[in-house]
């Protein structure tokens, strides 16, 4: 299952309307899920699939839970422009 989050971020100086910075991040959100489901003698296993065989099925995360990942992988870079933006123009 694929997802994309895109965000667009605009710093606006309150006091004149200016723009002083934009910026577009993206986060893919990747889930995947393998697994195996065996029956009779394991030793006919390769590692792989043993490894395979004691993982079981998961559910398929809901939305707010691939949103909520999104955000804290994105959470860092967002500060960090902001941050930046805020240090390069008003010395912070």
């Amino acid at each position: 299952m694929f997802g994309n989050v895109d965000v667009s971020i605009q710093i606006v100086e309150n006091a004149t309307g200016k723009s002083i910075a934009d910026k577009k991040l993206d986060y893919a959100y990747k889930w995947q899920n393998d697994y195996v489901t065996f029956t009779g003698d394991n030793r006919a296993l390769t590692t792989q699939e043993s490894m395979l065989a004691g993982k079981g099925y998961r559910e398929i995360p809901g939305e707010a839970e691939m949103l909520s990942e999104a955000v804290s992988k994105l959470k860092p870079a967002i500060k960090q422009f902001i941050i930046g933006t805020l240090n390069a123009n008003f010395g912070r």
